[in-house]
């Protein structure tokens, strides 16, 4: 069972990890930048919409090649207001209000069906772009042939160092999957689209990422992750308690988002994989980490305790080598911090996978507080 976890983690990193070195690579750079449109669907966020649309107009993406698209799901407090009156000011942006939206879905998928352009950005309220990042998710998407979707990599602002090691390793699975097997999972924090091949995203869909980047593998076209194009995420974990609650939430809407795929008619064997892989994760991985803890903690009080430890062992050692050879370890404070974290990390994760409500919208906090 040991065997069988090991390889399914870090088999399955070192088979992406082939892969990816296998696959070709294009590094040809635009001599024109097509139009594109930015999308920012908004509640209730009168407290980052200004700094929002002040983060866009620092972005080196040609101006005039850009248009910006606020889409508000029914908001009660300021933030239409402010909007209207940055555009009341000479912003240009189009602002479509709808009444009591369903959900962040509906508000990009009325979005998809009003724009004209070929490329749209997807991008939270809370997610602060660095300068050069729209226009590498456009290279980026551009370059890859038969890519539909291509997001970004976030980077969390937060001291949380468990929440940071999350990011850290979504970031690099997502990447291998993309390259690899062109299969990878993005975040709606920030992503970019090519609009004619994601227009049948169902409004009532639980995640629009997730569903999304879904849709568009089992249609047959590629989703990637963008190393280069780099997002800060504001709203994000604070305290441990913080980092279970956003892990449980999260992980019921992508586990309900995979268990009920689009149809798989056009999609690859690496889609496939990917798919199943995940899966796995989800469903297998924590029960069978849970009988696997139970009986090393019976072998240890007999003769063959030395196989619980050696076991260990197996899944510590590259644990260890991952955690110190990652931007974090070049924290000097971060050194004897990394382990502990680590395992912080992998306990609350483990119980948060294990809490999962089969149905995401009863998904509720530990302890049923709202």
């Amino acid at each position: 069972m040991a065997t069988l976890v090991w390889f399914s983690i870090f088999g399955y990193l070192v088979l992406l990890r082939w892969k990816a070195s296998r696959s070709a690579k294009s590094d040809e750079h635009l001599t024109s930048w097509p139009d594109i449109a930015v999308v920012i669907p908004i509640l209730n966020e009168e407290g980052l919409i200004l700094s929002k649309l002040s983060n866009l107009k620092q972005s080196d993406y040609p101006r005039e090649r850009m248009s910006i698209m606020v889409v508000d799901g029914g908001s009660t407090d300021r933030t239409v207001e402010l909007v209207r009156r940055a555009m009341a000011e000479g912003e240009e942006i189009q602002l479509v209000c709808l009444e009591a939206a369903r959900g962040k879905a509906e508000q990009v998928s009325r979005a998809l069906s009003l724009l004209k352009q070929e490329i749209v950005v997807v991008t939270d309220a809370d997610a602060l772009l660095e300068r050069s990042c729209l226009k590498k998710l456009v290279v980026r998407l551009k370059n890859a042939p038969g890519a539909a979707m291509v997001g970004a990599t976030v980077e969390p602002q937060t001291p949380l160092l468990e929440e940071r090691l999350h990011w850290l390793l979504l970031n690099t699975l997502w990447w291998l999957e993309g390259e690899a097997l062109a299969a990878a999972s993005l975040s709606g924090v920030c992503y970019a689209c090519r609009r004619s091949l994601v227009m049948s995203l169902s409004k009532t869909a639980i995640s629009e990422d997730i569903h999304l980047s879904l849709l568009s593998g089992a249609n047959g076209f590629g989703v990637h992750i963008s190393r280069e194009a780099r997002v800060r995420e504001l709203r994000v974990p604070q305290t441990l308690g913080e980092l279970v609650q956003f892990r449980r939430r999260r992980g019921a809407g992508y586990l309900a988002e995979l268990r009920h795929p689009p149809p798989m008619a056009g999609s690859s064997s690496g889609w496939r994989l990917a798919r199943f892989m995940r899966l796995w994760h989800f469903l297998a991985t924590p029960k069978m980490a849970v009988v696997l803890l139970a009986l090393a903690l019976f072998l240890l009080a007999t003769p063959y305790w030395i196989e619980p430890l050696i076991v260990l062992g197996a899944f510590a050692l590259p644990l260890l080598v991952a955690l110190f050879s990652s931007g974090l370890r070049r924290e000097k404070s971060n050194w004897w911090r990394l382990p502990l974290a680590a395992g912080r990390y992998l306990a609350f994760t483990l119980a948060s996978l294990l809490t999962l409500s089969p149905d995401p919208r009863a998904q509720v906090p530990l302890g049923g507080k709202s």
